[in-house]
C-alpha cells in the first residue's frame, strides 16, 4: 500500500459478509480508510429514491441514463488519496441482462487495487439472509464468482466468509494487502 492511493473494492451476495469484513478492516487499521457505500440503498443525487419508489430500478432507462448518472457523481466525490475500501459494485454490469451497457460502466466504475470476493456455502449465506429463497443465493453466490472473475483488479482475493470467524476473514485480507 505505497501508492498514493489504494482502492479495496469487496463483492458477494447479500449476506456474504462484505460489510462486516469492511467494518472490521476499518476499524483495525492504523491508517486513515475512506470507506464507500457503493450500493443502491442510499443515493447520492436528490431525488433519486422517489424516482426508484415510483418507477423501479430494474429498467433499461434507470440503468443506461439515471444509474450512470449517480455512479459519475459519485465518483466525483472519490477520495484520490489514502486508502478506499468500497462495499459493492453492481454486478449486472458484468453478468445480467444489459450486459452492452459494460463498456460504459467500464469506464465509471473505480478500478480496484485488490477486488476482495467474499463467497462460501450458500446454505449457511442463505441462513444469514433468508429473505431470499435457498435457490436464489445459489444463484447469486455463482453470479457474484463470475463477476469477481471478470472485473479488473490489479489483485483477485477470495474469502470463504461462512468457513472462517470475521476475525480470520480480516486477518487473511490485512496479510494480502501488506
Amino acid at each position: 500500500m505505497k501508492s498514493k492511493s489504494c482502492i479495496v473494492i469487496l463483492v458477494g451476495t447479500d449476506g456474504s459478509g462484505k460489510t462486516s469484513i469492511a467494518k472490521e478492516l476499518e476499524s483495525s487499521l492504523s491508517i486513515p480508510v475512506n470507506y464507500i457505500y457503493f450500493g443502491l440503498k442510499e443515493y447520492w443525487l436528490p431525488g433519486l429514491d422517489i424516482w426508484v419508489k415510483r418507477f423501479g430500478d430494474n429498467g433499461i432507462i434507470f440503468r443506461a441514463l439515471v444509474l450512470p448518472l449517480e455512479y459519475l457523481v459519485r465518483r466525483l466525490m472519490f477520495p484520490r488519496t489514502g486508502f478506499v475500501l468500497l462495499d459493492r459494485v453492481p454486478g449486472w454490469v458484468f453478468v445480467g441482462r444489459f450486459r452492452f451497457l459494460y463498456w460504459f460502466y467500464q469506464w465509471i466504475l473505480p478500478k480496484a487495487d485488490f477486488l476482495v470476493h467474499c463467497t462460501g456455502d450458500p446454505k449457511l449465506i442463505f441462513a444469514r439472509k433468508p429473505e431470499r429463497s435457498l435457490g436464489a443465493t445459489v444463484k447469486d453466490v455463482d453470479k457474484w464468482r463470475r463477476v469477481a472473475d471478470q472485473y479488473p483488479a490489479r489483485q483477485k482475493i477470495n474469502i470463504d466468509t461462512t468457513a472462517n470467524s470475521l476475525i480470520v476473514c480480516v486477518e487473511e485480507l490485512r496479510a494480502a494487502l501488506k
